[in-house]
């Protein structure tokens, strides 16, 4: 993604009246544990919402989306020895087309995680994020139980017994 793409992209997210199920704003924070949720949730909630992309961008004020620059630099974070996107890579199943871009806009540094959505639920291959995730914006919560619904009967998530402890689905609420 060359500077104009990420630019024209940033402009458009931010242009929206509101984080969405597949988009989500942040402003530093940036824990490998929960970048891996996000992904994983939103990955699975543009895939429910037939969106070819999800975004996690980082340097925008939440409420407002006032762009205000990040101090989070994934290209610097490693998770052990390991850069932090090969790791989060790693760690998802199926694999997902990810990929971390850093840039700028209006003199503020902004982080964009562009992720592809997925065929199949995403959900930790191994590691400390584990479970399958599902965006559901509050504003989304009288609609959570028809979306898990369509969910399940797309077989995007598998439920193994009437217990969320034991289920395959393990709900993540932004």
């Amino acid at each position: 993604m060359n500077e104009i793409e990420f630019q024209t992209l940033v402009r458009e997210l931010t242009a929206l009246p509101r984080e969405t199920e597949w988009v989500e704003f942040k402003h530093n924070k940036a824990t490998p544990e929960e970048i891996g949720e996000y992904i994983s949730a939103l990955s699975n909630s543009a895939t429910l919402h037939g969106k070819p992309c999800a975004y996690i961008l980082w340097g925008v004020e939440d409420g407002t989306r006032r762009i205000i620059g990040t101090t989070f630099r994934p290209h610097l974070k490693k998770v052990g020895n390991e850069e932090l996107e090969n790791w989060l890579l790693t760690l998802l199943e199926p694999s997902l087309l990810m990929s971390i871009h850093e840039g700028e806009l209006d003199g503020h540094c902004l982080v964009l995680a562009v992720t592809r959505r997925s065929s199949t639920t995403t959900r930790r291959r191994s590691g400390n994020f584990g479970g399958c995730w599902l965006g559901i914006k509050e504003s989304s919560y009288p609609l959570a139980s028809k979306i898990i619904s369509e969910a399940i009967g797309a077989g995007l998530i598998r439920l193994h017994s009437g217990t969320r402890r034991d289920a395959n689905y393990v709900p993540f609420w932004a």
